[in-house]
């Protein structure tokens, strides 16, 4: 049997009509985007059409309904293309405005055609449906085309890469199909169709690579969404430890003031503005340098010691500049941990009151270390009420879940304490993706 070519492009083009229809509905009924339901449905119908274009005989026999439906088919998926395409190139996003206009166009076609193909079934009259199909369907759905085609080249619209050359290939080989079969009819080069099917093979697969592109750009556009979600939620656990921190303090001020310890109550004020100050310049950052983090913990240190009548002996650590230039830490995650050490353990510890803070690199990782000889009784605390305390635990921990979900490597956070003291350990590894921009 001799090879034909056409024949050979037959196969090649039902073939990844179904493979892209069949990828494109399992994409609608992932993703829910009635886009690639448009595009499923485009196929399907392309395909029927092409698919009753084999040289094996028709699928149907040939009769005046199913030749008039030959070419209802096209009005159909035509109709759908339209709409495919408004979506596809996010037209009324551009041109708000023309909607109600290619609304009323698109669907007058498809009526207007729906009524012509009945009434010439009825009146069993095969050639008058294709003269309206051939010189009134096709130069209104040709000239609507070319109008968005023309309108989309001077909007800033990414999927027009896609879109222009798509319906550029489609329009050109298509007119060339149907000019050789009915006008130029003594034509003796390959077969007209031939030229339909490449103008449908280098369509589809444009489609087909822009939706793909499409669906890339949603993912990362969602993530980003997911990442600026989680920023506010980290921002908003943030901004709860600074009044949680805040409430506590000002009531030791207010405590110092009764009292009528001005002198005291000017200092710790001043402190406390110190600290007030670090909290907002550092506010707005999810993480910062070590030596930042230090800082905030040794003005918080100061405060606190003052309210326990400086009693509390603590040693902080000594960082390298190529070890604060090469970590970083989330911002002010350590005050609520030295808090829950100050107010749940050295509280109760009559006196050599001791509070460690250890920092130092382990294998790649950050770890800190907060040691006190306090005694965990399970006491509550008569200067600061037990939920505070716990609340600002909590806080730190949702912080930590938080920051996780965007780090290869999770922030480790383990406590244990007894009546002989406390340790609290907390592994911070090289923190990536941050929603500040750190790396």
């Amino acid at each position: 049997m001799e090879f034909e070519w056409h024949i050979f492009l037959w196969h090649i083009t039902v073939a990844v009509l179904l493979v892209y229809m069949c990828i494109s509905l399992a994409m609608f009924l992932t993703v829910r985007l009635k886009l690639f339901l448009l595009y499923s449905m485009y196929l399907f119908f392309l395909s029927i059409y092409i698919i009753d274009k084999n040289d094996y005989g028709m699928v149907l026999e040939s009769t005046i309904l199913t030749r008039n439906l030959n070419w209802y088919v096209q009005i159909v998926y035509h109709f759908i293309y339209f709409w495919f395409t408004f979506q596809f190139i996010n037209y009324f996003k551009h041109f708000p405005n023309q909607k109600k206009y290619f609304k009323i166009f698109t669907f007058s076609l498809l009526g207007v055609g729906s009524i012509a193909f009945l009434i010439c079934t009825i009146l069993q009259n095969d050639s008058l449906f294709l003269n309206y199909f051939l010189y009134l369907h096709i130069p209104l759905g040709l000239s609507g085309f070319i109008f968005i085609l023309y309108k989309i080249l001077f909007v800033k619209e990414p999927m027009k890469l896609f879109y222009i050359p798509a319906i550029s290939f489609y329009l050109i080989f298509s007119l060339i199909a149907v000019s050789l079969t009915f006008v130029f009819k003594n034509y003796s080069g390959i077969e007209p169709i031939s030229y339909f099917y490449y103008a449908v093979l280098i369509e589809t697969t444009m489609f087909a690579m822009g939706l793909g592109i499409m669906i890339k750009l949603k993912f990362e556009e969602n993530m980003q969404f997911q990442k600026e979600v989680e920023k506010l939620k980290v921002n908003a656990l943030q901004n709860q430890m600074n009044s949680h921190f805040m409430f506590n303090t000002l009531n030791s001020l207010k405590s110092f003031i009764i009292e009528n310890e001005k002198s005291t109550a000017i200092n710790y004020l001043n402190k406390y503005a110190k600290l007030t100050r670090n909290y907002l310049e550092g506010g707005m950052l999810e993480v910062h340098s070590l030596k930042d983090e230090l800082l905030a913990v040794q003005l918080y240190l100061d405060l606190e010691n003052q309210r326990l009548n400086n009693t509390i002996n603590f040693t902080m650590p000594e960082i390298e500049n190529s070890l604060d230039s090469k970590h970083k830490i989330p911002t002010h995650l350590l005050i609520p941990l030295i808090e829950f050490a100050i107010w749940k353990g050295l509280f109760y510890k009559k006196n050599n009151k001791i509070l460690q803070l250890k920092m130092q690199e382990v294998n790649e990782n950050i770890e800190v270390i907060i040691s006190d000889n306090g005694y965990y009784n399970g006491t509550k605390s008569p200067k600061l009420q037990d939920k505070e305390i716990w609340d600002g635990i909590a806080i730190a921990e949702k912080r930590i879940k938080f920051f996780n979900k965007s780090n290869h490597k999770p922030i480790v956070l383990s406590m244990d304490q007894n009546k002989k003291g406390g340790t609290i350990k907390l592994i911070i590894p090289p923190l990536t993706n941050s929603l500040n921009g750190y790396t």
